[in-house]
């Protein structure tokens, strides 16, 4: 961090793929030359591991017909549990909390995918056959419309279609 200017806390705030940053030193032979090389280099290992997070993003919901980006302690995330196990539906839960992926704070960039592609900076973010469903609210209001049993059907899951269920009775009680 040697020639950091006063003021900025992380070079990730100032440094993208592409963007150099050269800030001489005028203590240490090179300096600037250093500090382009370390700046570069974090950029780039910036963008590999958002191209990390997108790929794994993306590989989950091609091969999981019905996946669900959640955390481990949210009860929106146990509200859709609920509703998948109470409709026997298979699900891949990726809990982005997990400690699996806190490793390389792969979680946290799953999450800013997550963002990107829907726009919903919440979770849970449900897709049903590859396609966006939304959140939890969104998915019992497409489950209420019927929307959720078509995808569920198109993309050839199979559920407990005469179960006669309210999705709002799996919401937390301090909704109610």
């Amino acid at each position: 961090r040697r020639g950091n200017p006063k003021g900025i806390r992380d070079w990730e705030d100032l440094v993208r793929p592409g963007v150099a940053v050269v800030t001489p030193n005028p203590k240490t032979s090179g300096g600037a030359r250093w500090n382009y090389l370390a700046a570069w280099g974090w950029a780039l290992k910036k963008w590999a591991d958002e191209a990390r997070a997108e790929a794994f993003v993306s590989q989950v919901i091609k091969e999981q017909a019905v996946v669900m980006f959640a955390l481990e302690w949210c009860e929106f995330c146990w509200a859709v549990r609920k509703l998948f196990a109470r409709l026997g539906i298979d699900f891949k839960s990726v809990d982005i909390d997990s400690v699996a992926l806190q490793a390389g704070d792969l979680g946290t960039k799953v999450r800013a995918v997550l963002k990107q592609r829907t726009g919903a900076p919440t979770i849970p973010q449900i897709w049903i056959g590859g396609t966006h469903v939304g959140g939890a609210m969104d998915l019992f209001e497409a489950m209420r419309s019927g929307r959720m049993q078509r995808r569920l059907a198109e993309a050839g899951v199979g559920y407990d279609g005469n179960a006669d269920i309210d999705p709002d009775e799996f919401l937390p009680g301090w909704l109610h």
